[in-house]
């Protein structure tokens, strides 16, 4: 059982000689058995289909562009679902830093909340009030 890692590992390590050297086919077979991994990693962290998606894509061609950095101290399935992992992430942190924008306006929708409340509050007193009244003048109690 152990002797299919190795040759897979070598066929990996050819790829990436191919890749670096100029064959860009190469890096389509290298890339193709993970493509399943890497839009997992992506949507189990955005769960989001299209962002998933795009996430994907975005992981591959940074691993195109950086595998000459491959130092090959791990796998290149764990540096390509890292490189995927960590390109979500940062979506994810992109997609929320609008929630961080204006702190103005987050400080004072208590305050504009409460004073709806208030409003609320009156309106439904004065119109309590003038149903006892309507009721009064009626004879109904």
């Amino acid at each position: 059982m152990n002797t299919p890692q190795p040759q897979l590992e070598s066929t990996e390590t050819q790829l990436i000689r191919r890749v670096c050297s100029g064959d860009s086919e190469a890096f389509e077979e290298l890339v193709r058995p993970y493509e399943r991994m890497v839009y997992l990693t992506a949507i189990s962290i955005l769960r989001n289909q299209a962002d998933a998606e795009e996430v994907a894509q975005e992981s591959v061609l940074k691993a195109f562009s950086k595998l000459s950095t491959f130092r090959g101290e791990c796998k290149f399935s764990t540096w390509l679902v890292q490189i995927t992992y960590n390109e979500a992430r940062m979506r994810l942190r992109k997609d929320r830093r609008h929630l961080y924008d204006s702190l103005d306006d987050q400080q004072q929708a208590p305050r504009l909340l409460a004073e709806r409340l208030c409003r609320l509050a009156a309106n439904t007193f004065r119109i309590a009030r003038r149903g006892r009244n309507a009721s009064s003048i009626t004879g109904c109690d």
